[in-house]
Parts: C-alpha cells; structure tokens; sequence
C-alpha cells in the first residue's frame, strides 16, 4: 500500500482537453521547464527504450489508522521499511529495503514535475522519428487515472502531453514559415480493456448514451498489430 501511486481524483474523467487560461499558463509553465531542464542537461534528451519511473503517493486517513508506514524516497530510490518476518521474505524485524528505478516521485511531487520528466522527453522523441508509449501500472485506487488525467487544477499527463504536442507544431510551422510549408495530421483513439475485451471510449455522437463498441485487435505484416480504424477521433 504504502508504494503505490497517488490518489486517484474524483474528477479525473472530467478533464476537458481544450485549454482554459489557466491550462494554457500551465503548458506555457510546462514548456518552459522542459527547456530549462534540457539545457541542463546540454541540450541532450536521454534515449532508452524503456525507462521505469515509481510514483508514491500518501498514505490515507485509514491506512495510517491501520499503521502502515510510508515509504523514504531519495536520489532516484525508494526505502521500504519492513517490520517482522512476515513481510518482505522474513528475517529479522525492521529491515530496509532498497528499490532502485530511472525516475523515483515522492509524495510531494506535483503532475508538472511527472510531466517534465516522464512526459515531454516522450514528445521531442515522436518528433525524431521514434514511436512512444507510457504505460501506467498499479493496483486499484493507487492512482494511475489520477497520474494520466489529473483533475481541473493539476492536469495529468494526458492532458498536457497534447497541450505540448500542438505547441511543438506550432513553433515548427512559425519556424518553417515560407521554407518546406511541412504537414501535421493527428489522430487519437481513446479504448478501453476490460475482462479482456476492447471498448471504444470515443464513440460517434449519435450513439446510445453510455455505449461503447466492442474493437477488434488486427494483425498483418504490413501494419503490424493495429486496432479497427474507426476507434480513431472523427
């Protein structure tokens, strides 16, 4: 309990994707950092093909009534204090463990950070050429849906990664104003799994409310392993 991910918000499938004010000085916030941050680095963004980051949330108003303890977070590791034989393969009582990982957020860590770190580099990657994915894993209520869609005041990463993908297209095309006149086309499918079955979270307008269609997964060699098209944004 103690390593899982934050909170999940109650409000999270309400974040609206188009910019309000204040979203719009969230990205502005958002693009600075990142700038900020690849400078730091020398301009240099890191390139892997997986990178694990752990998010810890807090502890709740029951699980510290049950006594559970929190986890230490420090310099890309995460402590876990274990009491007793029976936790963590036994031994002797009070024992630390240490779980090393790329990116390690504690429980003060707020979605600006995530999404500097874990969100944008992902962005300047698709403009290179490279496919990306970030895949949210965790137990219920550790706060995976809270990670990906934040709330009305702090957006997840969601949200701001395609706040970020339109600004980097943006600022192509005012750079490239008069030059090669480059083409954008973004789609999105928005799917579901559940009990092993896929669902389209984006149905057409005119569907009954609350319908989500069943998807099909397709494979073949020329496109590889692709769900029915029509799950894409209309």
């Amino acid at each position: 309990r103690s390593g899982g991910l934050r909170k999940r918000a109650a409000s999270a499938s309400r974040v609206p994707l188009a910019r309000s004010a204040s979203s719009s000085s969230s990205a502005s916030a958002d693009h600075a950092l990142r700038s900020a941050a690849l400078a730091a680095a020398g301009g240099e963004v890191r390139r892997s093909h997986v990178q694990v980051a752990v998010r810890c949330r807090p502890l709740t108003e029951s699980e510290e009534a049950e006594g559970d303890a929190a986890v230490f977070v420090h310099a890309g590791r995460v402590s876990v204090l274990a009491d007793g034989p029976s936790e963590l393969g036994g031994g002797a009582a009070s024992q630390q463990h240490d779980f090393r990982f790329d990116h390690v957020f504690g429980p003060d860590a707020d979605q600006l950070a995530l999404f500097s770190t874990c969100g944008a580099p992902l962005v300047d990657q698709l403009f290179d050429g490279f496919n990306a994915a970030i895949f949210a894993y965790g137990q219920t209520g550790s706060g995976k849906t809270y990670t990906m869609m934040g709330d009305a005041e702090q957006p997840g990463l969601t949200p701001r990664i395609c706040w970020f993908l339109f600004d980097r297209i943006r600022a192509i095309r005012a750079a490239e104003e008069g030059g090669s006149g480059r083409r954008f086309r973004v789609s999105v499918a928005y799917v579901q799994i559940y009990h092993e079955t896929l669902y389209d979270m984006l149905p057409p307008a005119d569907s009954p409310p609350d319908h989500a269609e069943q998807l099909r997964i397709r494979c073949c060699p020329e496109v590889r392993t692709s769900i029915d098209s029509r799950a894409r944004a209309r």
